[in-house]
């Protein structure tokens, strides 16, 4: 009205804004203001400022034009090198983190000390006559894209119906992928500009089939190559299987970004990972974060042109958290993916029609888009209400009729119905088992899931119905044949319901107890996956899940070995597992034999606590060869097993002898300020302790004197997987009594080293005459001592790192790590250097000393030279143990 009333001309461009056929959430619309006078153009001013926010403030712009300039050889002629034209661009590219083609700056004349500013942008100047220099970079042409491995189900080369029904679009059909030009091209933009792009989308939305037809064949046209793969195994494993060469196997993805490299080059190239909530249900926790750890590498490295597109339904969107961190605004590149509008559904049954010589009835067209609209129309109904019009119309009139849709029940009575109908024809046995077989494909998260033939036999819901190998594949042919099923081809044969669609109608066929049951079989795979790449063993909640389910699991034998070790691990029902593992046709003594010689001393504990239960001939030979094991523990357990478990045999090498002598006491390095000073001190010769006093040594102090036990044991016995490991939950006094009780068993005068005889035992060198700041050297290795750096989170056992060079040059194992051990000395807050002669701290005071570290402590807490643990004696904790010493 204001204008009207200054005698201005208006024209309305949009009447009303928030009116849907203008915009949607996503794409607002726009108001691009002139400043100036339209009568006169001079006055159209736009500066550079203001173009510069233009084409960054409004984001499908900003997109677009990134999206064009990293996929072109951008070649400027005519500009000189101030020009604040390329000065935007340049800055436009900058706000892009991939790699972008070259760039050619055509420059006749132009100062060195410019050129050389544009040069170290990564701009190639090119001097010399126009014409002559446009030719010789002609002759480099442009790369073009392939599309590289695709992971999908198997499709027909040509196109003989119109609609795909269950199937998706593949690059093949890219020329019949109608209604859909605007989301490829700019998902395509958004894949030029950025390394990682996020794509969701309900299920049944058309996501795969827009990736395939939509975005790969553009994608090629800018010259990148693609490679489609799914998360039906690791996806460092599946990526790396698609890009190498088909008769290399060599490796699993431990090392994807180097291994990447090495195959890519400099090739441009995008990997897509379809159906990436199959990653959460596939994979397990563990090795998810490994992926991510991976993925993250590979996508902020310098030396890979590498872009990656994961395509995942919105219901899974919440466990991409999961990457973060170590990845970065894993969500900040992301489209969406609506149903299509009325127009675009008008566009595609328009060209199609036009493209297979069928009609559409108007009424019919008018009548589907209302019954199908739910916020717009799903591609996946449309497709199957317009197959199942086709199928059931004239063969010869090629039109799709209001009548026919009518007589087939609407919308309603195709989609739900269409399935019933397949099963419908299929006599009864025939119907039940493909029931069982489609009740298999679907997860437990209600998804579809792929799997191989032999896994579907082993799923209960087939084994209950007692179906042969040879009935399974006759179903799933049949499945096939009617396009229910479809098969994957990969390393093996796997099978899935043909669409994400099928899985909701199945899922009410599925009774609850199922449904936990799948949840235990796919909580199983996950922990497999985990173990095979990791040696991760299952956790709490697995485990629980697994053996809550137990009975009602047919393994294969990787699973039984899987299950058997995590029972010895944890010390629970092994005799089970053992049994069953031996069922599923696993040679348990071998896989027994294996682990005995593997760098593992906790699970060889384990295999030797369930022997003492076992007098079999094999388990006898398996003893004698834990005698060899590297890990002291293993070989006094199978020492006393191999004698008796009432009497077992002396230890040899229980104490080693400390010469004594002068040595230096503390230090003073800043780091251990209660170690302060350093300074030389005798110490009279003496034996300490090769190991901490274990829990069944402790046992039997208990088991004589009728003492507590530490609480940690849960009854007066210790669990058998922490008999060798280092006691705990013990006061200083107690320690002491210990002490008491072996002088009168053994008649050795034993008693709590000094902290000075301790710190000689630990860290003096006797040969170099040097102080070592931990037992191994003066740097900390987390390899060779339990501490929270790189440990296991608890207690190992005695003398678990002596094979790696854990041990002090005494051989003295256990002093950096593991648990601290009580000393006589009470603690003071530095080294009293008038004491030269066996110093022994203070004569009183309110708190004894701790020395060495623990498995929850820091590198520093655990060197030979830290005296900063001080408790009162009365304390008891999972941190602090004891050994003893006696004088010479």
């Amino acid at each position: 009205m204001a204008l009207s009333a200054a005698g201005r001309n208006q024209h309305t461009v949009i009447a009303d804004p928030v009116n849907a056929a203008y915009a949607t959430d996503d794409h607002p619309p726009w108001l691009i203001k002139l400043a100036g006078c339209v009568s006169q153009p001079d006055s159209l001013v736009v500066s550079q400022d203001r173009l510069m926010w233009l084409s960054t403030a409004i984001d499908q712009v900003g997109i677009i034009v990134r999206g064009i300039l990293v996929t072109k050889t951008l070649l400027f002629v005519g500009y000189r090198l101030d020009d604040p034209f390329l000065e935007m661009v340049h800055t436009l590219l900058q706000t892009s983190p991939t790699y972008s083609r070259r760039r050619y700056i055509l420059a006749e004349e132009e100062s060195e000390a410019s050129a050389a500013v544009w040069r170290h942008r990564g701009y190639d100047l090119v001097s010399g006559p126009v014409r002559r220099s446009l030719a010789r970079l002609a002759q480099e042409g442009a790369p073009r894209g392939r599309s590289l491995r695709v992971q999908t189900a198997e499709q027909p080369r040509t196109r003989t119906k119109p609609f795909k029904f269950l199937d998706y679009f593949t690059e093949g059909d890219a020329e019949v992928f109608f209604g859909r030009d605007a989301d490829s091209a700019l998902i395509a933009a958004m894949v030029a500009s950025s390394p990682f792009v996020l794509i969701t989308g309900v299920s049944g939305v058309g996501k795969t089939s827009l990736i395939n037809a939509g975005l790969v064949p553009r994608l090629h046209a800018q010259g990148f190559d693609t490679y489609t793969v799914r998360a039906l195994q690791h996806p460092a494993t599946e990526i790396l299987s698609a890009i190498r060469p088909r008769d290399d196997d060599s490796s699993e993805g431990k090392n994807l970004y180097g291994e990447l490299r090495a195959v890519l080059r400099d090739r441009p190239t995008v990997v897509v990972i379809d159906q990436f909530e199959e990653f959460f249900i596939r994979v397990g926790p563990d090795s998810r974060a490994e992926f991510a750890r991976q993925l993250d590498e590979c996508l902020t490295g310098d030396l890979l042109d590498l872009r990656v597109v994961v395509v995942i339904r919105e219901d899974f969107l919440h466990c991409l958290l999961e990457l973060e961190p170590p990845m970065d605004a894993v969500f900040k590149n992301r489209y969406w993916v609506r149903r299509l509008s009325h127009a675009q559904a008008t566009e595609f049954l328009s060209a199609t029609e036009r493209r297979f010589g069928i009609g559409t009835e108007a009424d019919l067209l008018d009548r589907l888009l209302r019954d199908l609209d739910d916020g717009g129309v799903d591609p996946a109904h449309l497709q199957i209400v317009c197959h199942m019009l086709h199928r059931a119309g004239s063969p010869d009139s090629g039109v799709l009729r209001l009548a026919t849709y009518e007589r087939l029940g609407g919308t309603p009575g195709i989609l739900a119905e269409y399935l019933d109908h397949t099963l419908e024809d299929l006599d009864p046995d025939r119907r039940e088992t493909a029931k069982a077989v489609l009740k298999c494909m679907v997860s437990a998260d209600k998804t579809k899931t792929a799997m191989t033939a032999k896994e579907i036999e082993r799923d209960t819901m087939t084994r209950r119905l007692g179906i042969s190998a040879e009935t399974l594949q006759d179903a799933l042919q049949e499945l096939t044949k009617r396009r229910v099923v479809r098969p994957i081809h990969g390393r093996d044969r796997l099978y899935e319901l043909a669409h994400d669609i099928l899985a909701g109608k199945i899922w009410a066929w599925i009774e609850p107890e199922d449904v936990e049951r799948k949840y235990a079989r796919q909580i199983l795979n996950q922990s497999v996956m985990d173990f095979d790449r990791l040696g991760v063993l299952p956790g709490q909640i697995q485990w629980t899940t697994i053996e809550r389910h137990r009975e009602e699991l047919d393994l294969t034998p990787g699973q039984a070995r899987l299950m058997l070790l995590a029972a010895l691990d944890r010390d629970e029902d092994v005799g089970w597992w053992a049994e069953r593992a031996v069922t599923s046709g696993l040679d348990i003594w071998q896989e027994f034999h294996r682990i005995v010689a593997a760098p593992d001393p906790g699970l060889q504990l384990a295999v030797l606590h369930w022997l003492s239960g076992t007098p079999a001939p094999a388990g006898h030979e398996l003893l004698k060869r834990a005698l060899n094991s590297d890990y002291p523990a293993t070989r006094r357990t199978a020492a006393r097993m191999l004698a008796t478990e009432e009497h077992p045999p002396p230890v040899v090498d229980m104490f080693v002898t400390i010469a004594g002598g002068e040595f230096v006491f503390g230090t003073d390095d800043g780091r251990f300020e209660h170690s302060r000073p350093e300074y030389r001190a005798y110490v009279s010769p003496f034996a300490i302790q090769r190991f901490p006093v274990t829990n069944l040594e402790y046992f039997q102090f208990i088991r004589a004197t009728g003492l507590r036990s530490p609480e940690h044991w849960r009854g007066e016995a210790p669990p058998k997987r922490i008999t060798e490991h280092p006691v705990t939950q013990v006061s200083w006094h107690e320690a002491n009594s210990y002490c008491r009780w072996y002088r009168g068993e053994s008649g050795i005068s034993v008693r709590l080293p000094t902290a000075a005889e301790w710190e000689m035992a630990a860290g003096w060198d006797p040969v170099g005459k040097v102080k070592r700041l931990w037992s191994w050297g003066d740097d900390h290795d987390p390899k060779k001592g339990n501490t929270r750096i790189g440990g296991p989170g608890q207690t190992t056992p005695i003398g678990q790192y002596s094979p790696a060079g854990g041990d002090s040059p005494y051989g003295v194992a256990d002093m950096c790590g593991n648990t601290f051990d009580w000393v006589q000395d009470w603690w003071a807050p530095q080294h009293d250097i008038d004491r030269t002669h066996n110093p022994a701290g203070p004569e009183q005071g309110e708190h004894k000393c701790a020395r060495g570290g623990s498995w929850a402590g820091s590198a520093e807490g655990a060197s030979a030279v830290s005296n900063k643990y001080s408790l009162a004696p009365e304390t008891r904790n999972e941190y602090v143990g004891f050994r003893m010493a006696y004088s010479l």
